[in-house]
């Protein structure tokens, strides 16, 4: 099968396996944080909410910023639908941006479209919290968009090289600054994961140059500043009072190390990552081949890489165990779940390369014969529990359709219902892969409140029912 004809096939087999993730955007609704963010932001004007929101809350002080002024803000449900969408798209975009960046004119358009739907593929599949980092807009930005950035960061930063002229060079700086303070904004794991990932790569970087440039130190001080905002804010402290074996350090060692075990586990045999690493490889092999020259980083002993693999790991599963005591949120993972998937491809790389340098290459057509027994594997985890499988059974048994006409039934019945009490129904059977957190029957709960406020009514409250 001619190359073109294979990633062809390879590409529309795992767009096929996404499609339903964005199909059932359609049918996603704003919840709970989402109310909460645009309706403090209205009530007491966005800067004033910033304050609020640092000194008695949370030192997120860029995805709160860009929350409270999200299509919430301007009531628009719709705006709301179309920005989860862009955010989403624009993953897949960023990766073949960032891969295009990194390999040039090397790999041709198809292989990194292979590239670049395998390794999202992947990320979907491995998502902890899929609910709260694909359909949730709060989620979106405070666990999402860190990705997003670090990508353009680097993107940005390998531009650098090539810059010619001042002027380029320091808006590609003044930019990739700026995108550093974003990232270490938008929440602590996405600080401790550009900390760590940024100051293991200036240590290969030295380890490779023998030397660091001067726009090195220009980025580690925006971290720094942008790690000491969120770290110094008053909110962490008074939401730290409700974790009581917070900062216990051997407990942190023993149950991250624990967490990560189990969750390295679960992604290498409990996802296709393997099959679908495995895919590529005519894709690697093909690479190593066009190599005129041997990269710089690929002279590199593999264990360099494989200390920074665990480093930013371990780095990132430590973090919210130290600052909770409990074993870190799923959501909190997504994070690292996307970084376990590049960094095992790239490990996959370097290691094939190394033996490859040495060793004959596999045939192209050997490795080509592998897919049919690969797809196969992958048809088969439509028997395991899986996101795959969820945001199929979603789509096709109706759920997220019905979870739509539910809900907008509801913002009908508001709309329309002037009474000083408003009671709805609660809502039935939430999709799998959606994130919701109703009201409750009670009209002075904050969400009720935030709830009442974005669609200008007095009060709004579930309908109490009384159990048998």
């Amino acid at each position: 099968m001619p190359d073109k004809k294979y990633n062809f096939a390879l590409i529309s087999f795992i767009l096929v396996l996404i499609l339903p993730f964005f199909i059932n955007l359609i049918f996603n609704h704003p919840t709970f944080d989402d109310f909460y963010y645009s309706e403090k932001a209205r009530h007491f004007g966005y800067f004033d909410a910033q304050m609020k929101w640092y000194k008695y809350w949370t030192g997120k002080f860029f995805s709160t910023a860009v929350l409270s002024i999200s299509p919430l803000y301007f009531r628009s449900f719709v705006g709301y639908d179309i920005l989860v969408f862009l955010v989403n798209v624009m993953t897949p975009i960023a990766i073949y941006k960032l891969l295009s960046q990194i390999t040039g004119a090397i790999l041709t358009t198809s292989e990194k479209s292979l590239v670049t739907v395998s390794v999202y593929f992947m990320f979907l599949c491995s998502m902890p919290a899929l609910a709260q980092g694909f359909y949730w807009l709060t989620g979106i930005f405070v666990y999402l968009v860190p990705i997003l950035l670090t990508m353009l960061f680097f993107i940005c930063y390998s531009k650098l090289s090539a810059a010619v002229g001042k002027s380029k060079r320091f808006t590609l700086i003044f930019i990739a600054t700026i995108i550093l303070v974003a990232i270490t904004g938008s929440s602590e794991i996405a600080m401790v994961f550009i900390a760590s990932l940024f100051v293991s790569f200036l240590l290969l970087k030295f380890k490779m140059k023998g030397k660091i440039d001067l726009y090195d130190i220009v980025f580690c001080s925006a971290i720094i500043l942008g790690s000491y905002i969120i770290i110094s804010a008053p909110g962490n402290d008074l939401r730290s009072e409700t974790f009581p074996m917070k900062n216990d350090f051997l407990h942190s060692v023993i149950l991250s190390a624990t967490e990560l075990a189990k969750n390295t586990l679960l992604w290498m045999f409990k996802t296709p990552l393997i099959p679908v690493t495995f895919l590529l490889m005519p894709i690697m092999s093909r690479l190593i081949r066009r190599f005129s020259n041997v990269p710089q980083f690929l002279k590199l002993h593999p264990l360099y890489y494989v200390i920074t693999f665990l480093f930013v790991m371990s780095a990132c599963t430590f973090a919210p165990v130290w600052s909770t005591g409990l074993v870190p949120f799923k959501r909190t993972q997504n994070v690292v779940s996307f970084f376990f998937v590049a960094g095992f491809m790239f490990l996959t790389f370097v290691f094939y390369f190394r033996s490859a340098s040495s060793k004959k290459l596999i045939p192209d057509k050997f490795i080509k014969l592998s897919f049919i027994p690969v797809i196969t594997i992958l048809i088969l985890l439509g028997f395991t529990k899986n996101n795959v499988r969820s945001s199929f059974a979603d789509l096709i048994t109706g759920t997220a359709y019905q979870y739509d006409i539910q809900m907008k039934q509801r913002y009908d019945y508001i709309r329309k219902n002037d009474s000083e009490l408003i009671e709805v129904n609660d809502i039935k059977n939430i999709p799998r892969t959606f994130y919701f957190t109703d009201i409750t029957t009670d009209k002075n709960f904050d969400l009720n409140i935030w709830y009442a406020q974005y669609f200008g009514k007095k009060s709004i409250a579930l309908k109490k029912t009384d159990n048998p």
